[in-house]
């Protein structure tokens, strides 16, 4: 039976999961692309009185991961063919000659061939190493039906560590569809996004600053002593947070709340430099401080225009961070102070 109507081939995608990073600075470095080929010939129809392959139209390959049984290291993806959402009964009496591959992006993972699981074309089993972050499998498939070849794609997403997969908070986009722009008050635009909001202990708004902007002023720096001064070959794009310059001995608290508590946290403040001394503080439900970092401008090396790291963890490992304090401070009598917040993890450390 010659065919007439030709497969008509639509590519399909499934991303399962949930920082930061898009990832570059947030996903496990330990990336590899990895390839497995799988063949597999179906019976031979071609013999008298067998049945004839049927044209499949509208198909696609359909992959999906089944989180459900995911762990920290391992979890399983199985593939069929479908056609307008729905699955097409004994497609694998009608095709021939199967390959099948795999590769991969991100954690590095192995792909292995799963026990068979009704209702799927193939099941595959995927195994990475602790710690991995996020990993995207792009599946392959080449078949004949009747005398015509076809391929297929689909793409599946698995997110290992939800809190290390959120990209980091740059300020170069917000999250609501908000367009940065100096100026702009930061609140809670990061809520549905990363579960935090913005605010300071004496109730005045967080801003959004521009390097070598002046509305808001955060900092001084640089040869001229210039406003919001970035010095060379930094790792930060337009746009960073702040409170405001102070004529004060001490900033303003920054307050970051969590919805939900993390476990660690990663920040860069901008312009540590003369005798000013910075203060990160992590809280539990309690209200108690579980962890403090200081970096004073002697132990920043005087770092004028140049972020300074904070890495904040919970004592025991735990998601017991619910908030986090941020301040800075001159010693008595100098006045004259600011930061700018960039960089920022909330829920991972790099």
């Amino acid at each position: 039976m010659k065919l007439e109507t030709i497969l008509l081939i639509l590519i399909g995608s499934l991303s399962i999961g949930c920082n930061e990073e898009n990832f570059e600075g947030s996903v496990n470095p330990k990336t590899e692309n990895s390839a497995v080929e799988i063949v597999e010939t179906s019976a031979d129809t071609s013999g008298e009185g067998a049945v004839q392959p049927v044209p499949i139209t509208g198909a696609y390959l359909y992959c999906q991961e089944f989180a459900e049984e995911r762990t920290e290291t391992q979890s399983a993806v199985a593939c069929r063919l479908e056609s307008d959402g729905q699955v097409i009964e004994n497609a694998s009496s009608q095709i021939t000659n199967l390959v099948w591959n795999q590769s991969s992006q991100g954690s590095t993972v192995t792909v292995s061939v799963a026990e068979a699981r009704e209702g799927w074309l193939r099941n595959f089993k995927i195994e990475a190493s602790a710690g991995s972050i996020q990993t995207d499998i792009d599946i392959s498939l080449s078949l004949t039906l009747g005398s015509q070849s076809y391929d297929f794609q689909s793409q599946v997403s698995i997110i290992w560590d939800p809190d290390c997969a959120l990209a980091p908070l740059d300020f170069e986009s917000l999250s609501n569809s908000q367009i940065p722009a100096e100026g702009l008050v930061v609140d809670s635009q990061f809520t549905e996004s990363h579960g935090i909001t913005f605010s300071t202990i004496s109730g005045n708004p967080v801003f959004i600053g521009q390097y070598g902007g002046m509305t808001p002023i955060a900092y001084y720096g640089g040869p001229d002593n210039v406003a919001n001064y970035l010095a060379p070959d930094q790792n930060t794009g337009q746009f960073f947070i702040t409170d405001g310059h102070k004529q004060a001995e001490q900033t303003d608290t920054l307050v970051v709340s969590y919805g939900t508590p993390a476990s660690e946290a990663y920040l860069e403040l901008i312009d540590i430099d003369f005798s000013e001394t910075y203060v990160v503080q992590a809280y539990d439900q309690n209200d108690q401080i579980i962890h403090e970092v200081q970096v004073a401008s002697e132990s920043a090396n005087f770092r004028d225009g140049m972020p300074s790291a904070f890495r904040m963890q919970s004592p025991d490992g735990s998601a017991s961070i619910h908030k986090l304090h941020v301040y800075g401070f001159n010693p008595p009598g100098a006045t004259g102070i600011g930061f700018g917040l960039d960089n920022f993890s909330p829920r991972c450390i790099p």
